[in-house]
């Protein structure tokens, strides 16, 4: 299980209002997490894995949306 975390940032600028929230999201995504679990160390190195970002795919039959 993988837990995401997503900013909302809202603002208003009549009214000053500035705000951030976050909320979190747990997904089940084995691929991901093997990944993110793979890597490790030895006397000569290390190889680590971390995810940069996430990108929103439209799913199929939205490709027009």
């Amino acid at each position: 299980m993988l837990r995401f975390i997503v900013k909302r940032h809202e603002m208003h600028f009549e009214s000053g209002l500035d705000r951030t929230d976050y909320c979190t999201l747990d997904i089940a995504a084995p691929e991901l997490e093997t990944i993110l679990k793979s890597g490790g160390q030895g006397p000569g190195g290390f190889e680590s894995w971390s995810l940069v970002g996430v990108e929103v795919m439209p799913s199929k039959g939205e490709e027009g949306k």
